[in-house]
């Protein structure tokens, strides 16, 4: 019959600095004030569900409060005694908890889909719920010093003391830098270095830099604004990464999509985030066009671009801050709509100045493959990873033959396991 409840989602506001019980108060008022609309299909509630929020996963957290008073011994005739109980529940959620009063302790009871969670995960999960109950009845016993809510611990004190150890001594990174400026300084101190590969053709620092400069001013040229949205349609390219870095010199905001979408799915992309124009290589024109046919955007060839981009390399760039959106990421949209991530350049560029601390072998002439998809997250670490720190970034032909020739690839998990370790 299914999970009979009469739940209500609801949002929860939640601050750092917000005292635990202040907290608590405002989960029960907010509970309360939902008894009115117990009523309510779901289905319906779904329907009223503001535009921007998923209406398919209202429940991030489902809490059911079940009141079942235990029946006095004194009302059995005395033929049949209850000794002891056993209950055993399934629900379809992957991960359920039941916490259950014993005495002045509470009983953690844990279930969980054993072919979507391993054991191991699950007792984490226990654990870190056992340390948060702890730490919220410590912060209801010290009224006197409200507990903020930050201050409440969501691991156990031994893995809390090794984050804390971990964490005690924060990288510096230059916050006025985005990755624009990482790339063009990189390249003025490698300019011969080899930047770009695939197969034969080798394009050093220099190059690089001079096409993504001028193909950046073909874009200015022509009405490219601050953070305007830019799609390309990738391919394994050196012209599609000189596109990438040129976008984004420019100030523009990248949206890597494959030519093998689907039309629908392209154009959705499109209309979504406000695609003005769209780059790419000679061999995907007929996609482009059937996209032209349907969404008004102006369509670029990436080499007409750069044989009529301004000779004047001197020119004036648009100026790129850490604020600006550096690109849109999409997802696969396998539950509901595609939905759009946005990413800014001061995040990005964290990322890429961290990158030394956790990949060791990062060093000048290293050289990485790229072989994960390119409207992959991963694809853009790949490409300013390498690049922002004189590297040389090896545009896969092959996984199995180029993996002899590179320092370093970055692979999906699924990937990794089917690949011979030999």
């Amino acid at each position: 019959m299914g999970c009979l409840i009469n739940t209500v989602p609801f949002c929860v506001q939640v601050e750092r600095s917000m005292p635990v019980l202040n907290l608590l108060h405002q989960v029960a008022h907010a509970s309360a004030a939902m008894i009115p609309h117990e009523h309510c299909h779901l289905s319906a509630i779904q329907q009223w569900t503001p535009p921007g929020l998923d209406a398919f996963n209202l429940f991030n957290t489902l809490l059911v409060y079940e009141n079942a008073p235990a029946i006095q011994q004194s009302t059995y005739d005395g033929t049949i005694a209850f000794t002891d109980k056993h209950e055993l529940e399934f629900t379809e959620y992957d991960l359920a908890a039941a916490i259950e009063p014993v005495g002045n302790r509470l009983l953690l009871h844990l279930s969980w889909n054993a072919h979507k969670l391993v054991k191991e995960y699950a007792i984490c999960i226990s654990q870190s719920l056992s340390q948060l109950l702890t730490d919220v009845h410590k912060a209801l016993l010290h009224t006197s010093a409200p507990t903020p809510v930050h201050q409440v611990l969501t691991l156990p004190e031994p893995e809390q003391r090794m984050l804390n150890a971990f964490t005690a001594n924060p990288l510096a990174w230059d916050e006025s830098k985005t990755v624009v400026d990482l790339f063009t300084a990189c390249a003025q101190r490698h300019p011969d270095e080899a930047a770009v590969e695939l197969d034969s053709d080798v394009w050093d620092y220099q190059t690089l830099y001079a096409k993504a400069q001028r193909l950046a001013q073909w874009l200015l040229h022509y009405g490219l604004t601050a953070q305007e949205p830019v799609g390309i349609i990738i391919a394994r390219t050196p012209d599609v990464i000189v596109t990438v870095l040129g976008v984004s010199m420019a100030g523009g905001a990248l949206i890597l999509i494959d030519p093998e979408y689907p039309l629908d799915r392209i154009s959705f992309i499109a209309r979504d985030c406000g695609i003005r124009r769209v780059c790419y290589t000679a061999a995907h024109a007929e996609v482009v066009q059937r996209v032209s046919a349907l969404v008004p955007v102006a369509v670029c060839e990436i080499d007409t671009m750069l044989a009529t981009a301004p000779k004047n390399t001197a020119s004036t760039l648009g100026q790129v801050l850490p604020s600006h959106l550096a690109y849109i990421l999409y997802t696969s949209g396998s539950t509901g709509r595609p939905k759009g991530v946005m990413i800014e350049h001061r995040g990005l560029s964290n990322l890429i100045q961290q990158t030394p601390s956790i990949v060791p072998h990062m060093r000048s002439h290293f050289r990485h493959m790229q072989a994960l998809a390119m409207t992959f997250d991963g694809c853009i670490w790949d490409i300013f990873m390498t690049l922002c720190h004189g590297g040389t970034l090896v545009l896969r032909d092959e996984i199995a033959h180029t993996m002899h020739h590179v320092d370093s690839t970055s692979l999906t998990p699924s990937l990794m396991a089917v690949l011979d370790p030999t």
